[in-house]
């Protein structure tokens, strides 16, 4: 097993990608897509790793493949429109409140470049005849949701009867570390420099280790192309102070080569049922990470939706549905709270379990799951006039 850095497999004590490899081998075999995108560029390797493990763990064709580059940079595009046209500047992902969420997701059908380039490349890859039905989407992690959410808005305005799945690494900071490791085995002398300037707030040289790990750069931030590493490239030029291009454009490559060598022996004593085993079956339903936004978007604009209907929208049984729905209507009702989000809740109708929108109350009315000072607060933001009330004069 050559260039392994260190006592540790690399793929199993350090990354963990001997999990991730495992968890997407038995999400595949579950939702048995059609096509696999892998993110750059922190999601090649997880998905190299997870087709290494593949052709291991079971005699089935693994699924084409399709590498592109959706990353935050791309976000930067919305964040720049959002400050002359107005929107959410500060975005980040799902942590931006569902209406951020929703403008974002808006937002997106005015890139008919990315929706283009995005076309092009899955036709390349599948046939200009093909419609993909089930598609994966592999990432290093979903972190704050910003790539999951312009991944998963592109595919669905592109096949909108689609269904996706975005599944992400257990451990972002695979680079960082694969990176330091290599340069311990390596370089020793040299990782110590940095990680003694690190110590002292000069970051800049740790974070170019760090980039370079991926292998990969971009070639124009708009753009869902890129290419290998060149010498040329602003973090490989930061480090050539201390080692030359050549050798540290040889760090990605023999690192991925040690990961897949590990994969490839860990994988041969295991089976699918091993693959299996080692998924929480919890983490399948989380999968389909747009779902409870598609479901409040119709909710937005048709003030209701029937279970069977949410089901059909979804493509899932009605018995899913409900899970969504338990983890989106406390998040709706909060934000109704303490935002501008109606709140949400479900009633029994003739068409079966309806989830529709709670209607604001009339004046005077109490208004809905408020507290006796949040209706002090409402009356206080409510524009339209108080009536007058006639003081009682005793006789």
């Amino acid at each position: 097993m050559s260039n392994t850095p260190n006592q540790y497999w690399t793929s199993l004590g350090h990354a963990d990608f001997w999990y991730t490899a495992q968890m997407n081998c038995a999400l595949i075999d579950h939702f048995q897509p059609e096509l696999i995108i892998g993110l750059a560029h922190g999601g090649i390797l997880p998905t190299k790793v997870t087709e290494t493990a593949w052709s291991s763990l079971t005699d089935r064709p693994f699924p084409p493949i399709l590498y592109t580059n959706l990353g935050r940079e791309k976000i930067d595009y919305y964040k720049d429109w959002c400050k002359v046209n107005g929107g959410h500047p500060g975005f980040i992902g799902e942590q931006s409140g569902l209406e951020g969420i929703l403008h974002f997701l808006d937002w997106l059908p005015s890139r008919v470049d990315w929706q283009d380039e995005l076309l092009h490349q899955i036709e390349a890859t599948l046939g200009a005849d093909v419609e993909p039905g089930v598609i994966m989407v592999i990432d290093e992690m979903a972190a704050l949701g910003n790539t999951m959410l312009l991944t998963l808005g592109l595919l669905e305005i592109l096949y909108p009867m689609a269904e996706t799945h975005f599944v992400d690494h257990v451990y972002f900071q695979w680079r960082s570390d694969l990176g330091q490791l290599w340069m311990k085995e390596h370089h020793p002398q040299v990782l110590e420099h940095i990680l003694a300037e690190a110590e002292q707030g000069a970051w800049a040289d740790l974070h170019a280790i760090y980039r370079i790990m991926s292998g990969t750069e971009d070639i124009d931030p708009v753009s869902l192309s890129f290419r290998p590493l060149s010498p040329e490239n602003e973090d490989v030029q930061r480090l050539v102070k201390y080692l030359p291009a050549e050798t540290l454009l040889s760090m990605p490559a023999q690192t991925e080569a040690t990961v897949l060598d590990e994969i490839t022996q860990l994988a041969a004593a295991r089976t699918m049922q091993d693959a299996r085993g080692r998924v929480s079956w919890e983490y399948v339903g989380r999968a389909n990470r747009l779902a409870p936004y598609r479901l409040l978007r119709h909710l937005r604009k048709w003030g209701q939706i029937t279970l069977s209907e949410a089901a059909r929208t979804l493509g899932v049984k009605e018995d899913e549905v409900k899970e969504v729905m338990e983890h989106l209507v406390p998040r709706v009702r909060h934000e109704a709270r303490y935002g501008r989000m109606r709140d949400v809740d479900a009633s029994p109708t003739r068409s079966g379990l309806t989830y529709h929108f709670v209607e604001e109350p009339e004046w005077g009315e109490p208004p809905v799951r408020r507290s006796k000072g949040e209706q002090i607060k409402a009356m206080r933001r409510d524009p339209r006039p108080r009536p007058r009330v006639q003081k009682q004069t005793k006789k």
